[in-house]
């Protein structure tokens, strides 16, 4: 609920995701006990229902793939994004519903690691360099068949599990790394924060959506 340009931070993702006509709704994961969702959202941007999230972020998305049980479809596709993900571009959702190809195994926005990778020892001294070859920063939105998602989510320890990708990968599944963009980062910190506001403001003047 951090405000940029006066608007809360999920405004953002939420006015882009629901600008893509192939979304036909989106659920969303409170906390138990928020107060600020129906203060500082307004619109109902394609809003099916808010729901309690869990304690963890994978038993947060499998709670909202039970709440989107009676409004889905077997043969659906899901697309899971993060909140504090406000800088994202409706064309790259797009492209990963475009890019997703026909296999149960999904699709999820990455982008190339381009900085050298250095592994430690634990002690904060370099243990080794890491290729960086091969390696990709995951993103948000992530995208799966409901039902094979739902069913690898309820079959795993969900203590484990970093992002939907994993546990794909964990039941033998290979998601497609479809190529996104470096600002669509992630609010974790202040710095971000910051940055993530000169991203919006520097799009709200240009008028991109």
């Amino acid at each position: 609920y951090c405000e940029i340009a006066d608007k809360p931070i999920l405004s953002y993702a939420l006015e882009t995701l629901a600008s893509i006509g192939k979304i036909h709704g989106i659920v969303v994961g409170l906390a138990k006990g928020d107060r600020w969702w129906s203060e500082k959202i307004a619109g109902s941007y394609n809003i099916l229902g808010t729901y309690t999230g869990g304690c963890s972020r994978a038993e947060t998305v499998l709670r909202g793939l039970e709440f989107l049980g009676p409004h889905s479809q077997t043969d659906d596709w899901v697309l899971v994004h993060d909140a504090a993900r406000p800088c994202i571009q409706a064309s790259d959702v797009e492209h990963l519903i475009k890019e997703r190809g026909s296999l149960s195994s999904g699709a999820i926005l990455a982008v190339p690691i381009s900085d050298t990778v250095k592994r430690s020892n634990g002690k904060n001294l370099v243990k080794e360099t890491v290729s960086r070859e091969t390696l990709w920063h995951a993103q948000t939105p992530q995208l799966f068949p409901f039902e094979v998602l739902r069913n690898a989510l309820r079959e795993s320890d969900l203590s484990l599990v970093t992002d939907e990708a994993s546990v794909m990968e964990a039941m033998g599944y290979r998601p497609r790394l479809v190529r996104g963009r470096v600002d669509n980062l992630k609010v974790t910190t202040v710095e971000d924060l910051e940055l993530a506001a000169l991203i919006l403001r520097a799009r709200i003047q240009e008028g991109i959506g």
